[in-house]
């Protein structure tokens, strides 16, 4: 096929279409695994934060059973 093949010319505007639609689903995912990172990191505080609360209930009702 020639370049001046209209077939040819389709086939290479589909192909560009689907390239184009792969790299925009690219980017969407791209973006999603940043949102789970940032998920990651708010549940990571979170757990620090009420591993520590547990610590000082732990401890005041220790405090509170032995004094």
């Amino acid at each position: 096929m020639s370049d001046n093949d209209p077939n040819k010319r389709l086939n290479d505007k589909r192909l560009e279409i689907e390239m184009f639609g792969l790299q925009l689903n690219l980017k969407r995912l791209e973006l999603r695994v940043m949102e789970i990172e940032e998920e990651k990191v708010k549940i990571s505080e979170n757990v620090v934060a009420s591993t520590k609360r547990i610590g000082e209930i732990q401890k005041l009702l220790t405090e509170r059973t032995n004094g």
